[in-house]
């Protein structure tokens, strides 16, 4: 059935999505509600889609509430599994504010579709897809596994509806992967992502099929330019996966999964904040990032580095890049001092 372009659609503007006072906490499973409503019209004589627009009807004014991240992810399962599913990371090109971020962060779309997307710009091979990094239903599954052997159990299953649940479907979870990887990765990988970037750091990734491709020289760049420097590790000028998961550890693991996507969200919005303002220093920023010799210990790290090139801006009082930066470290700051990531993992 025709969709339409996703440009023509109804939902969130990334215009209006920076004017959120948070847009890094903004959860992309509201945008949802606009998305079937934005296609009623093909569904006319389908009891099915009457039913799931009369739920989201009924549920309108509280869907997007803070409160209710359990009840968003229990209607995004059950509607999603009425066909025509709407998915936050516009991995099926369901979701417009994920296209419009993903187009000014990494890509100019050429490919004239909504869900494949090429990154020539910054030297990666083949179409690339949205997925979300770190999934609900893995470590869901994993956990409800361990419900009557864990004493934690009960704990853990309701950080996970209403701590998880709200922060998996937020910017900084989704990420390009090459085309066919988001589907393919779960037999590899488990569906983990640190799992799943160490298959890429090992074997790199080619899809003929989907003309996905991904080269291992590259991972390095890919960690960069996707700012993934909370899930590797850096070492002799290089980066690896970091081995992340660990089954005897799960509450570390879901609490410091939670702080590393709201880290990566508020370096993301103020990446988006800095193209709205001045696309020059946007793309200063994204050719450090590509060059071979950038290499960066940590995610403050690479913060205190992308600042130093902006001191020119010191002393000036109006909104600019350096300020904007300097804004999001001292945020990932206080996230750090209030719910450091534990060392137990490793």
């Amino acid at each position: 059935m025709e969709q339409g372009k996703i440009s023509d659609r109804k939902q969130t503007t990334l215009k209006k999505f920076l004017e959120f006072e948070k847009p890094e906490q903004y959860d992309f499973k509201c945008e949802m509600p606009k998305y079937y409503e934005d296609y009623k019209d093909n569904w006319k004589y389908s009891l099915q889609y009457d039913g799931m627009l009369k739920i989201l009807q009924e549920e309108q004014d509280t869907f997007c509430m803070e409160g209710d991240a359990a009840r968003r992810y229990q209607l995004y399962r059950i509607l999603g599994g009425c066909g025509n599913d709407f998915d936050s990371d516009n991995s099926n090109g369901t979701c417009a504010l994920a296209y419009e971020i993903y187009q000014n962060l990494w890509c100019v779309n050429d490919t004239k579709e909504d869900k494949k997307f090429r990154l020539s710009r910054l030297g990666f091979e083949g179409y690339w897809g949205g997925d979300t990094m770190n999934s609900f239903n893995t470590i869901y599954r994993d956990i409800m596994s361990r419900i009557n052997e864990d004493t934690n159990a009960a704990k853990l299953v309701h950080k996970l509806r209403y701590e998880y649940t709200s922060a998996y479907t937020t910017l900084g979870n989704f990420v390009l992967v090459p085309y066919g990887f988001n589907r393919g990765r779960y037999r590899k990988t488990s569906d983990y992502w640190d799992k799943s970037l160490k298959y890429l750091c090992e074997n790199g990734y080619t899809n003929k099929k989907t003309n996905g491709s991904f080269r291992k020289d590259d991972f390095k760049k890919y960690a960069n330019v996707f700012f993934l420097w909370d899930y590797t590790k850096a070492a002799d000028s290089k980066y690896t996966a970091e081995d992340l998961f660990d089954e005897n550890k799960l509450e570390t693991f879901l609490d410091n999964t939670i702080k590393r996507i709201k880290r990566r969200s508020i370096f993301m919005v103020a990446m988006l904040r800095i193209k709205q303002i001045n696309e020059n220093d946007f793309n200063e920023i994204m050719k450090y990032l590509s060059e071979p010799n950038s290499f960066f210990e940590e995610m403050d790290d690479a913060l205190s580095k992308i600042r130093d090139l902006f001191k020119r801006y010191e002393g000036k009082n109006e909104p600019n890049t350096l300020s904007i930066l300097t804004k999001a470290q001292e945020d990932i700051k206080l996230k750090e001092d209030s719910s450091k990531i534990t060392q137990k993992e490793a």
